[in-house]
């Protein structure tokens, strides 16, 4: 993902995570990542792999595409066509691809 995209797909994780009225170390609790490593993803300051973006999907009760930047989604018909245009090793992209669609 693109700088920017990281950025963005922070923006969302803060946003859904105080919704929930959850601080990052609560987060990090659900997950295997440290209250740093969630600054830094929040920030957009670290990249994020698709296992880390489910989990942190799953510990906030979101989904994946709550998450993806939606000017990543507006660019594209579909959200499988989003995925088959990125530079993901083919079996990353299947695997992201079943995870969208459940």
């Amino acid at each position: 993902m693109e700088t920017s995209i990281y950025k963005e797909v922070g923006e969302n994780i803060r946003r859904i995570r105080k919704k929930l009225e959850l601080t990052q170390d609560d987060l990090s609790q659900q997950l295997t990542l440290t209250r740093t490593a969630i600054t830094h993803i929040e920030a957009g300051t670290q990249g994020i792999t698709l296992l880390q973006l489910s989990q942190i999907a799953t510990a906030l009760n979101s989904s994946i595409l709550e998450l993806l930047p939606k000017s990543l989604l507006e660019q594209q018909t579909s959200v499988e066509q989003a995925i088959s245009n990125t530079t993901l090793e083919s079996k990353n992209k299947e695997l992201l691809l079943d995870l969208v669609r459940g």
